[in-house]
């Protein structure tokens, strides 16, 4: 029998689940095997500590005061919580509508700042011209 095998049926062993040959085995491999005997009894001693912590018993002052203690931080963590919950939903809202903006822009094809023009043209009856030059050419009409 291999220590491998041996070693991931000890705690079967100890709590008495394989049937007699296979535990009879198990016994005489741990018995003669140098390596196998130490973990097994490290075993056992792991599974007597957990045995003895589950009969273990609290005071009921004890559970009194753990579960007080226990509602004090409940109530101290919902005061806290209480401003995140607003703060949270106005930065969400500030974040969807500064990304429903650059998708609209993206959208439209004007993505680029640069694409802008330097001037605006205006349309009069003959030709276009500029707005400035639209102003030039009032103010020196007047003047003559």
């Amino acid at each position: 029998m291999k220590c491998e095998d041996v070693n991931n049926e000890i705690l079967s062993l100890i709590e008495g689940d394989p049937d007699q040959d296979r535990a009879k085995s198990l016994r005489e491999h741990i018995a003669s095997c140098k390596s196998c005997e130490p973990y097994s009894v490290f075993v056992s001693a792991v599974m007597d500590e957990i045995d003895l912590s589950r009969n273990a018993e609290v005071s009921s002052s004890f559970n009194n005061r753990f579960f007080d203690r226990l509602q004090v931080e409940k109530s101290r963590t919902a005061g806290r919580r209480m401003w995140l919950a607003p703060l949270t939903a106005a930065a969400m809202i500030m974040i969807g509508i500064f990304t429903g903006l650059n998708l609209g822009r993206i959208s439209a094809g004007n993505n680029n700042y640069a694409d802008l023009p330097d001037e605006y043209y205006y349309s009069n009856e003959i030709h276009l011209e500029t707005i400035e030059g639209f102003f030039i050419n009032q103010v020196s009409d007047e003047k003559d």
